[in-house]
């Protein structure tokens, strides 16, 4: 999530050090993101998308986010120390998606956060990653900025529950201000729909667990 969370820094602390076509780049980017509108719609195809056997884990879970609950943050790293609590996951595909980021983790910390056109083009060079969003009437784009949006949504709502959330939280995640990338009305959204989101997300995870028990190690 180091990349979805550095869009959604303040331009002062995270712009601070970039050239002036690297602002102009990550402003353009903010806009973007703020100006993408959650739907009640786009969250019920979303999730269609996620339920379907044929979703392509690694092309798609492998990309911007953690997906794990607190019990995994000690195995996985800091990729998912800004989950703590359910409202934060249910965005997310569930735990096997770390099977396809952990091994890079330590890498990707190393690295520029990517930009959005960095983040759909690794999805679009996947043989059929585009395709299968498009059965679902998601564009790759509208894929990327929605699960971002959603995920900020899911930490803003959190951080309103419980204003101490990410106190003693060394990644600094009390840094970023997501009431500037999230508005009430995407926020509106995703509160009407969490409940669902969870209970699809749970089950979808359930259904992966048990295609890896049965598929042998090699």
């Amino acid at each position: 999530m180091a990349a979805s969370l550095a869009i959604a820094a303040s331009s002062a602390a995270w712009a601070a050090d970039l050239t002036p076509a690297q602002r102009a780049a990550f402003a353009a980017e903010m806009a973007q993101v703020r100006a993408f509108m959650l739907t009640d719609r786009f969250i019920d195809k979303y999730l269609a998308a996620a339920a379907d056997p044929d979703y392509p884990v690694a092309a798609l879970d492998g990309m911007i986010v953690g997906t794990d609950d607190d019990d995994d943050d000690a195995d996985e790293g800091d990729e998912d120390d800004y989950s703590a609590d359910d409202d934060a996951d249910e965005y997310s595909a569930d735990d096997d998606a770390d099977e396809y980021s952990a091994e890079e983790g330590d890498e990707d910390e190393e690295e520029p956060s990517q930009s959005l056109a960095q983040m759909i083009g690794e999805i679009e060079a996947v043989p059929g990653a585009t395709d299968f969003l498009a059965r679902h009437g998601l564009s790759v784009r509208d894929f990327v900025l929605g699960r971002g949006m959603m995920t900020y949504a899911a930490i803003l709502h959190a951080q309103q529950q419980d204003p101490g959330l990410f106190e003693d939280d060394e990644d600094d995640e009390e840094d970023y201000d997501l009431s500037l990338v999230v508005s009430s009305a995407n926020l509106a959204v995703y509160v009407r729909n969490k409940d669902k989101m969870h209970r699809t997300m749970m089950a979808v995870g359930e259904r992966r667990l048990r295609s890896l028990e049965k598929t042998p190690e090699e």
